[in-house]
């Protein structure tokens, strides 16, 4: 929609265009990451993660639980990327959901190792798709001035999972997950499917009416059009290139140094949680603070890190938000 200024005495003056809502893009982002929620839940107490080390060793002293997770989740992640760019992106994020509320169904059978096994492996498999399809998703629907802090998100629904249990006991966190799950599986009649899928499909007069819900904009707007061609430019970019490859991938300085900053980024995160939670007493004994055997300081504090760095994102550059986690990091390597 346009809207044309005109002055008193009648002559026309400059042309204002209606811009794209980011509240809206906001909202589902926010839907779509309450799988992570549910992650958070499931990896405080009923599964290992790389910031909860709760093992079943075998008499070879091998993690079979978090063996089984990780195998399930790599074997996976691949799978989703080919059903969700086969057949769309809601489709990956409803396997995702309907996968973890099956791994709900061991958590009320009797307590033994095979249950437990199967418990991981199920969530291995949402996993594969958590961290592979609701990034992919969100990524989509979401403009440049909303999409940091609609993937940060992640880690904070995912940290706010982790802080539920100081809250909740183990059953009162079992019957939640259940509950957790409907809610996700009941909001994907809110979700809007990805315009790029559309347009790489070559459907683009579906993409128009999603672009037009999702950016909350009149089919003839000039920023809606500018989107849409934006989005033909990449799609014909990348199938002028063939059959995607590793070589292309590397080739690329874009990806290639995307790849680099990924890299950066989830080692300093698995890191830190690791570091936490594996040597918290002598951290807070070297800091000449009281023993936390409930973990309380730790999760608390990824909490209140994880949206403190979201809400950073909304007024400082990436480069920046990245340096001083890099400082935190390195300060705390210092005072151990």
């Amino acid at each position: 929609m346009v809207y044309t200024v005109t002055d008193v005495s009648g002559n026309v003056g400059t042309e204002v265009v209606k811009k794209a809502s980011i509240w809206k893009e906001i909202i589902l982002a926010f839907i779509a990451s309450l799988p992570f929620f549910t992650h958070g839940l499931e990896a405080t107490e009923l599964y290992a993660t790389a910031h909860s080390g709760h093992f079943i060793d075998s008499p070879e002293q091998v993690p079979w639980n978090a063996t089984a997770l990780i195998v399930a989740a790599a074997v996976t992640a691949p799978i989703y990327c080919y059903v969700i760019d086969k057949h769309g992106r809601k489709v990956g994020l409803f396997i995702v959901s309907l996968t973890q509320g099956i791994s709900c169904i061991p958590l009320f059978l009797p307590p033994n190792d095979t249950n437990t096994i199967i418990l991981h492996t199920v969530a291995g498999i949402s996993t594969g798709g958590l961290f592979t399809v609701l990034p992919i998703y969100i990524c989509e629907i979401s403009s440049i001035e909303s999409r940091g802090f609609s993937l940060s998100l992640m880690s904070a629904m995912t940290t706010l999972g982790y802080v539920m249990k100081l809250v909740m006991d183990l059953e009162t966190m079992m019957y939640v997950m259940t509950a957790m799950v409907m809610v996700q599986l009941l909001s994907m009649l809110w979700l809007i499917e990805s315009p790029s899928y559309w347009v790489k499909i070559g459907k683009v007069e579906i993409a128009i009416d999603k672009m037009c819900r999702l950016k909350c904009l009149e089919d003839d707007n000039p920023n809606l059009i500018k989107c849409l061609e934006t989005l033909r430019d990449e799609s014909d970019r990348a199938k002028s290139h063939g059959k995607l490859t590793l070589v292309h991938i590397f080739r690329n300085l874009i990806w290639r140094d995307a790849i680099k900053i990924g890299v950066l980024v989830h080692t300093t995160m698995i890191l830190c949680g690791s570091i936490m939670f594996l040597d918290q007493d002598k951290t807070l004994l070297q800091l000449k603070i009281p023993s936390d055997p409930d973990r309380v300081l730790v999760l608390v504090a990824m909490f209140v890190g994880s949206f403190f760095t979201s809400l950073l994102i909304l007024y400082a550059e990436r480069k920046v938000s990245t340096n001083l986690i890099l400082m935190t990091y390195l300060q705390v390597n210092w005072l151990e």
